[in-house]
């Protein structure tokens, strides 16, 4: 008689452990807590909401995990994010660094820092003029980086008028600044002074930040002008 008693106490606290984890189980399902170290499931959007000065809700994690991830690519309407794959907001936007360029300096040889230019690639575009004293027979501007020389890319020769003493020089192209800081240098050859006088427009240098370049090659081939038409050129 004992055992018997003690086997049907035995069956009937199993069934109301049961019954009591299916009850958490609906709980958890809809109305209920939310049950932590489970998957919570429900058939309406939760809520919550803080009437404190804190934040409604705070999730911690270890640096090296996320605090929260999602199932799906959908915009989530007013989520102000501060960084985008490790970025500020601001270092997403395209920001062109401008350089008005003046001098007036005894030799052959000018140079000009570029300061305040983070790490990245730019498309660069420099137009210079002004005028050289001496006997110059050419001049020509540049991007370089530690001495002067020193890596120099995006080189162009300048336009000289017919007596040698002023010139125009202009450049663009792609400036990989993500190990190296550049100036701008330009040198004439004979000349023993060179001047670049205001206003700005005289001389320029900008620099637009570029998130990613393709690189390409193409070849140059023979092209025929068009026929001549009547009326153009007399």
């Amino acid at each position: 008689m004992t055992m018997n008693r003690q086997r049907i106490l035995t069956i009937t606290a199993a069934g109301f452990i049961l019954l009591a984890g299916s009850s958490l189980g609906s709980y958890a399902a809809n109305g209920g807590p939310v049950m932590l170290g489970k998957t919570n499931t429900a058939t309406k959007s939760t809520t919550i909401k803080t009437t404190g000065n804190g934040p409604a809700l705070k999730l911690k994690s270890k640096k090296s995990k996320a605090p929260f991830s999602v199932n799906s690519k959908t915009k989530v309407k007013k989520l102000n994010a501060d960084r985008v794959d490790g970025l500020n907001g601001s270092a997403l936007q395209n920001k062109t660094y401008v350089y008005n360029l003046t001098a007036d300096i005894a030799g052959n040889i000018v140079r000009w820092n570029l300061p305040g230019v983070p790490a990245g690639k730019y498309l660069a575009t420099y137009s210079i003029n002004g005028t050289m004293s001496g006997s110059p027979t050419f001049f020509g501007c540049f991007f370089d980086s530690g001495p002067v020389f020193a890596n120099a890319t995006l080189a162009n020769l300048g336009v000289t008028s017919g007596s040698g003493s002023s010139f125009f020089v202009s450049g663009s192209g792609v400036l990989d600044a993500t190990s190296r800081t550049y100036s701008m240098t330009c040198q004439s050859s004979g000349s023993t002074g060179i001047t670049v006088p205001t206003p700005a427009s005289n001389a320029q240098v900008s620099l637009t930040r570029i998130d990613k370049t393709t690189t390409a090659g193409s070849a140059g081939s023979a092209a025929t002008p068009p026929p001549r038409q009547r009326g153009f050129g007399g």
